[in-house]
């Protein structure tokens, strides 16, 4: 069974179009999302996967995510934080990385089987 334990996917909308983009962006405000998602892993499954944590820390956002196991749980921890409104041109393929590792992360899986 694979699980998706991220929940809320909104930061597509995050992507800058650096191609033909010729100012700097500002965003409306700045942001700080925290999330936790717990799953109670279902009698007769035993956890097989559990995706490792990243951390991505820069002086405009950050971006955290750690996957918890305790017993027959699984935690998860995630953080989106856009410390500054404004992301300068020059820094727009920067950004745009930042936020694709942020989307690849959302995709990955808890994965269980049957015990």
């Amino acid at each position: 069974v694979y699980i998706n334990l991220h929940l809320r996917k909104r930061y597509n909308e995050f992507l800058l179009d650096t191609a033909n983009s010729y100012q700097d962006h500002e965003f409306q405000y700045c942001l700080n999302d925290q999330f936790i998602n717990q799953l109670q892993v279902p009698a007769g499954y035993k956890v097989k996967k559990i995706p490792a944590g990243v951390k991505i820390d820069h002086p405009k956002y950050a971006y955290s995510v750690d996957y918890i196991q305790k017993n027959n749980k699984i935690l998860l921890k995630e953080s989106f934080v856009l410390k500054d409104i404004l992301i300068d041109r020059a820094n727009f393929k920067d950004f745009r990385s930042f936020i694709e590792k942020v989307i690849n992360q959302q995709k990955q899986l808890v994965v269980l089987t049957k015990m």
